[in-house]
């Protein structure tokens, strides 16, 4: 399996960030990008839940 997310694969965000809970990556990456850097105060890396597994999300 790979290490990256794709944009169609689903994810679960962490608790303290319930806007993305459920969401694609193509949905953060597009909220990222129409409403500028951390539009909800996540960091450049931060670690999200991905099939039982821990993975990190980069922007």
């Amino acid at each position: 399996m790979s290490n990256s997310l794709k944009d169609n694969e689903f994810l679960i965000a962490t608790p303290d960030i319930p806007e993305f809970l459920g969401r694609s990556m193509g949905y953060v990456r597009k909220m990222i990008k129409e409403n500028g850097i951390n539009p909800v105060g996540i960091e450049d890396r931060k670690k999200y839940y991905y099939k039982d597994e821990l993975r990190y999300a980069a922007y």
